[in-house]
């Protein structure tokens, strides 16, 4: 009896060691699938965790860059990994009702049975949607005090929790406000998080959606100047900047902010093109058109990069939109519509300029009536464009000519 009970206590206190298993999905820009390691993650940065594996019977730290991470599953004391994923799934399939919505949404009727049909699907989807966001929230608020135990599991549920916020509140605007408290609160609490980098990113743009333009601007600072920030990263958060100074119509600001990125870059650096397009946008915005014309030009010559030709071409329809010229503005949106779609903030911008385009410069509503659809596509929410087509007043075609 000694014996058995000296043996149980020995097991009892064995658990106390036994190593975490958390479950890290990730996946490289080159990975075709998402990769699993199983083991502790026992260090995390802004740039890197560091989890341990077992490599040939020895422990072993395997580093995994943070913007790699699809997702974590930690190993917590008195909850499961079923458990701790439950919300995860809800949320999964909140997403997919709202795609499936989205779907339907951009589909033609048939006839009136397949319109009833289809009015039907629509309806059963926004209830799915919006029924498995709120208990994928009332999971995770739960699951924030079930793992209070370990730091890094609570860390991560309070930023899934954030990024939830943000999701319901493409729906519901009671939800803006709240989002972007949460995930103030997280870049305040936890600057040093491998979810960080990501978390400011989606601050800002919350910012920016809701015209915070000064928090916005500080918190893409804030971006850059994170420890370790990926030199990419960090040259995208200053472009940000100088674009929040244009949004705010802060034209020298932004282009001394751009100038200072320029003198940052190698001379072959793709990135020069985009540094041109945006000191033509603020020569636009300045209504100073003489240079624009030629600097958008310079900016589609020397580079074949869509995402960039996407922006200038936008550009050049702004441009000719303020010369008084909307059938040449026109011609710009609609190559964007056509080749330079890969943006889908500048792509919005085109499907909204083309709607009033379509109808008043060519007297073509079904082709704007098809711009404006599109435009609803959820593929586009969030962006700036698509925003601005929804308040429009009904009846009335946005964009203008």
């Amino acid at each position: 009896m000694k014996r058995w009970l000296a043996a149980t206590v020995l097991a009892v206190l064995a658990l106390g060691t036994i190593r975490a298993e958390d479950n890290i999905y990730y996946q490289g820009p080159t990975d075709k699938d998402r990769k699993k390691l199983v083991g502790p993650l026992v260090e995390e940065t802004a740039a890197w965790v560091k989890v341990k594996v077992k490599v040939k019977g020895k422990d072993t730290l395997k580093q995994i860059p943070a913007a790699h991470i699809k997702q974590v599953d930690y190993d917590v004391d008195g909850v499961g990994s079923t458990a701790f994923r439950a919300p995860i799934l809800l949320e999964a399939q909140a997403i997919a009702a709202d795609e499936a919505f989205r779907k339907l949404e951009n589909t033609i009727p048939k006839d009136a049975k397949d319109k009833k049909n289809n009015d039907f699907l629509k309806t059963k989807a926004l209830k799915t949607r919006d029924t498995k966001m709120e208990e994928a929230l009332k999971g995770y608020q739960e699951m924030e005090g079930k793992v209070a135990s370990r730091d890094n599991a609570k860390r991560y549920v309070q930023y899934r929790i954030a990024n939830l916020l943000v999701l319901q509140s493409r729906y519901e605007e009671a939800k803006t406000k709240p989002a972007i408290e949460a995930l103030t609160k997280f870049k305040d609490a936890h600057p040093n998080a491998w979810q960080i980098l990501p978390a400011l990113k989606t601050l800002g743009k919350m910012q920016v959606k809701e015209g915070l333009l000064e928090e916005a601007r500080k918190t893409y600072e804030a971006l850059a100047e994170v420890p370790d920030v990926p030199a990419d990263l960090k040259q995208e958060a200053d472009f940000l900047v100088a674009r929040i100074y244009l949004r705010g119509e802060r034209y020298a600001d932004a282009e001394k902010k751009l100038a200072s990125v320029e003198k940052s870059m190698a001379k072959d650096d793709p990135q020069r093109a985009f540094i041109t397009a945006f000191r033509a946008e603020s020569q636009i915005g300045q209504k100073n058109l003489k240079q624009a014309e030629a600097l958008l030009n310079e900016a589609i010559r020397t580079s074949n990069d869509n995402k960039l030709r996407g922006l200038a071409h936008n550009l050049l329809g702004d441009y000719y939109r303020q010369k008084g010229v909307p059938a040449e503005a026109f011609w710009h949106y609609l190559r964007v519509d056509a080749l330079y779609d890969q943006d889908p903030e500048e792509h919005a911008k085109a499907l909204y300029y083309l709607i009033g385009l379509f109808d008043k410069v060519k007297n073509d509503p079904i082709r704007a009536q098809d711009c404006a659809q599109r435009l609803r596509d959820g593929k586009y929410l969030g962006t700036r464009y698509q925003a601005m087509a929804a308040a429009e007043k009904k009846g009335a075609s946005p964009g203008g000519s």
